[in-house]
C-alpha cells in the first residue's frame, strides 16, 4: 500500500467510503456506480492475476486509458473498464483463463458463446444479476453483472497492396455478415483480421475500426513496455507512450466531453430495471413511496389552504453533516445570520458508516471539522419539541435508504416535519447542470432525485433553473403530470430568498508549501509538469524541450517562479526503460536551482496538494493539468515542436 492507500491490482480493496456518493467534476456518481467500478476492477485483478503468471502483456484501453492519464481512475462519466493485448497475448489468455477462471465467471468471446457476435472478448462474473450473500460480499455489494472488455490488437501489412487486398475481402465479410449474421461469417473475419503476424509488422491495429474507418492503427513500439498509474484505490497498466496511443484515437483528448458514448448509461440500467420489476422496487436505494408522497402533498395543501398563517422566519436550524457539505448551506446560512430578526442555530449532526448490508459501522461527529466563522452547537442540547422552529434545514437525502451512511432516525426527513413549520432540503451535492437534454448528467442525478428529502420536504432549494428543471422532468416522470405545479411550487431557486451569487474565494494558506517555495515577493507560481509518455516518444528532442522552457522561466525570474514537478512514473521507471534518456534527465534536473534559479524541483509531488496556491499550469497533459482546469486556473500543454 502507498502513502495514498493505494493497492496493487492483485491486491484489490477498497474502503467503505469508497463507496460514497460523489460529484466529481461535476458528474454526480452515485453509490451504485461505485460499487459497479468496483466489481469491474475485482475481475481486472482476476485477469492480471492469471496474466502475470502466464507472462502475458496487458495494457488499459480506451476510456479506461484516457481516465488513468486524465483523472486518476474512471472518467466520472464512464462505467465500462477497457484492456487490449497483442493477438498472440489475447489468444493465449483466453485458452490459460478457460483452465483458471474462478468459479462463476464467464468468458465471452465467439469460441466460448455459440450466441455471442462481437469479435471483442470479454470476461465477466457471472452469467446474471446475482444478489446471493456469497456473490454480494466477493463484489462490493454489487449485483449486476460486470466485467472487463479485452479488445485484440492485430498486425498491419507492411505491403500496402496486400493490406488493401485484405481490406477488400474483409469488407465481403462483413458486407455477408450484415444479411446473415452468423457466427461462422464472424470467425472467417476473425480469421482475416488475425492473418498478420504481430512479428512481421511495424504496426498494429483494431481491425474493426482500422479496417471499415481507417483509423485506431499504432506503432508496434506503443507496446514494448508499460507503467503503472493510479487508477481509483490501485494501479493499472497503460503504454509507456500512453500520449502517442491517446492522440491517435481522440487527438486532443485533454479536452473533455461529457455527452456520447457508445451504451446507455448506466450500463446496468436494464438489468436495474429487472430488479425493480422482480422487487416492486429498488433494492438498494429508495423508491418513491406514494404514501410518503400523499402525505407530503396533503401538508402542503393545509398550509396553502391557511393564508392567515404567520410564515415570518423568527428561528432557523441548520442541520449540517459532513463539514465538506457545508458549503451547499453557507449562502442561505449566511442570508438569515445578516439578519438580525431572525435567530439562527447550526447543529452538525453525526452519521455512521453502513455496508451494502445495512449493517452499522463506525460512528463519525464532525462538528469540530466546520469553519471557524461558524458558530456550531450541540445537537443534543437543542430541545425541537419545545423550540418549533419556523424552519428546518436538511442537507443528507436518504433517511434509512443508504448503502453507505446513516444518520440518528431522529434527523430523519419524514421525522422532522412535525419539529418545524417549513422543512427545506439543500442537497447536500451540487452537480453540474447537465450539458443536453437526457445526457449521461441527468441520468445519474436521477439517482439523487429520487429520494426520502425530497418526497418529505416543504421546499427544495436548488442552484440553478437548469437543474430545477431537470428535477421537474424525473418527479413528474414519478409522480404523474397532475403533479407538475406542485413540484414547480415546492422547488425554489437562491433569488428567492435574495441570494445572488453564492460563490466565495477560498483563502488557501500553508506553513508546509511557504516552506517549500521560500520567500517568492509576490511573483507568480508557475506549474511545469513532465510526463515519462513525453520523455519517451520525444527523446532527446524532448530533453532540448525541457531546457528551453526552463531558459524562458529564468528570463522571466523577475515575475515568475517555476515548480518543476516529474510525473511518478518518470521517476520509477524511466531509468528501467531508457537509462541513457534517464542520464540526460538527471543532468538537467541537477541544474534545477543552480542554473534555473528561480526553478524549484518538487520530487516529492508536494505541489499536487497546493494547485490552489499556483497561477498557471504549463506542461504535459494528466491528472495535474485537470486539476488546473477544475480550479479555473490557467493551463498550456507543451508542444516539442515549439
Amino acid at each position: 500500500m502507498d502513502h495514498n492507500g493505494r493497492v496493487d491490482i492483485l491486491d484489490i480493496s477498497f474502503a467503505e467510503a469508497f463507496f460514497e456518493d460523489e460529484v466529481r467534476e461535476g458528474f454526480f456518481v452515485p453509490t451504485m456506480m461505485k460499487r459497479y467500478w468496483a466489481a469491474q476492477l475485482k475481475v481486472l485483478s482476476v485477469i492480471a492475476g492469471i496474466c502475470d503468471r502466464h507472462e502475458i502483456k496487458w495494457f488499459a484501453d480506451y476510456g479506461t486509458l484516457m481516465g488513468a492519464v486524465r483523472h486518476g481512475g474512471y472518467i466520472p462519466w464512464d462505467d465500462d473498464l477497457d484492456i487490449c493485448m497483442l493477438r498472440s497475448d489475447y489468444v493465449r489468455f483466453f485458452e490459460v483463463a478457460k483452465k483458471e477462471l474462478p468459479e462463476g465467471y464467464v468468458i465471452m468471446n465467439i469460441d466460448e458463446q455459440p450466441e455471442y457476435r462481437e469479435l471483442v472478448g470479454r470476461v465477466v462474473n457471472s452469467h446474471a444479476i446475482d444478489y446471493s450473500d456469497g456473490h454480494m460480499n466477493e463484489f462490493y455489494g454489487c449485483p449486476y453483472t460486470a466485467g472487463v472488455d479485452i479488445f485484440p490488437l492485430d498486425g498491419v501489412y507492411n505491403d500496402p497492396e496486400k493490406e488493401a487486398e485484405r481490406k477488400v475481402r474483409a469488407e465481403k465479410v462483413i458486407a455477408e455478415y450484415t444479411k446473415d449474421h452468423k457466427q461462422e461469417s464472424l470467425k472467417r473475419l476473425e480469421k482475416i483480421y488475425s492473418e498478420c503476424p504481430i512479428s512481421d509488422a511495424e504496426k498494429v491495429a483494431l481491425m474493426r475500426f482500422w479496417i471499415t474507418d481507417r483509423n485506431h492503427i499504432y506503432s508496434r513500439k506503443l507496446y514494448e513496455s508499460f507503467v503503472e498509474l493510479p487508477f481509483e484505490d490501485t494501479y493499472i497498466r497503460v503504454p509507456a507512450r500512453y500520449d502517442e496511443k491517446l492522440r491517435a484515437d481522440y487527438g486532443d483528448y485533454w479536452n473533455v466531453v461529457k455527452v456520447g458514448g457508445a451504451h446507455d448509461y448506466p450500463v446496468y440500467g436494464e438489468q436495474e430495471q429487472i430488479l425493480f420489476e422482480h422487487f416492486g422496487r429498488q433494492p438498494y436505494r429508495y423508491s418513491m413511496n406514494n404514501q410518503a408522497l400523499l402525505k407530503a402533498v396533503s401538508r402542503y395543501i393545509l398550509k396553502a389552504s391557511n393564508p392567515s398563517a404567520d410564515r415570518t422566519i423568527r428561528k432557523v436550524v441548520f442541520l449540517p453533516c459532513r463539514a465538506r457539505w457545508w458549503s451547499s448551506m453557507e449562502p442561505l446560512w449566511e442570508h438569515f445570520s445578516s439578519d438580525p430578526d431572525v435567530e439562527v442555530h447550526v447543529l452538525p449532526i453525526p452519521y455512521n458508516e453502513r455496508n451494502y448490508k445495512g449493517e452499522y459501522l463506525d460512528d463519525h461527529d464532525e462538528k469540530d471539522l466546520f469553519p471557524n466563522h461558524v458558530s456550531v452547537e450541540d445537537h443534543e442540547q437543542y430541545d425541537f419539541a419545545n423550540e418549533h422552529p419556523d424552519m428546518i434545514v436538511i442537507q443528507v437525502p436518504y433517511d434509512d435508504f443508504s448503502t453507505v451512511m446513516a444518520v440518528p432516525e431522529f434527523y430523519y426527513s419524514h421525522n422532522l416535519q412535525q419539529y418545524t413549520d417549513e422543512l427545506l432540503y439543500i442537497p447536500c451535492f451540487d452537480p453540474d447542470d447537465p450539458a443536453v437534454e437526457g445526457d449521461k448528467a441527468e441520468k445519474s442525478i436521477s439517482v439523487l432525485i429520487e429520494q426520502p428529502a425530497v418526497v418529505n420536504s416543504d421546499r427544495i432549494l436548488l442552484g440553478s433553473d437548469k437543474m430545477k428543471q431537470v428535477y421537474i422532468k424525473k418527479l413528474v416522470e414519478l409522480t404523474g403530470e397532475p403533479t407538475r405545479e406542485y413540484w414547480n411550487q415546492k422547488i425554489v431557486l437562491p433569488e428567492d430568498f435574495g441570494i445572488f451569487d453564492k460563490t466565495k474565494p477560498v483563502e488557501i494558506s500553508s506553513e508546509e508549501w511557504d516552506k517549500f517555495v521560500g520567500n517568492i515577493g509576490g511573483k507568480k507560481v508557475v506549474l511545469y509538469y513532465i510526463s515519462i509518455s513525453m520523455l519517451l516518444i520525444g527523446g532527446d528532442k524532448a530533453i532540448e524541450k525541457m531546457k528551453r522552457s526552463l531558459h524562458l522561466f529564468a528570463e522571466n525570474a523577475d515575475n515568475l517562479v517555476a515548480v518543476v514537478l516529474p510525473q511518478k512514473a518518470l521517476t520509477d521507471c524511466l531509468k528501467e526503460l531508457d537509462d541513457a534518456l534517464w542520464e540526460k534527465y538527471k543532468k538537467i534536473v541537477s541544474g534545477i536551482g543552480t542554473v534555473w534559479k528561480n526553478c524549484i524541483y518538487d520530487s516529492c509531488g508536494l505541489t499536487e496538494n497546493y494547485i490552489g496556491r499556483c497561477d498557471a499550469f504549463y506542461g504535459d497533459p494528466g491528472v495535474i493539468a485537470r486539476k488546473f482546469v477544475i480550479n479555473k486556473k490557467p493551463v498550456m500543454i507543451q508542444n516539442l515542436e515549439i
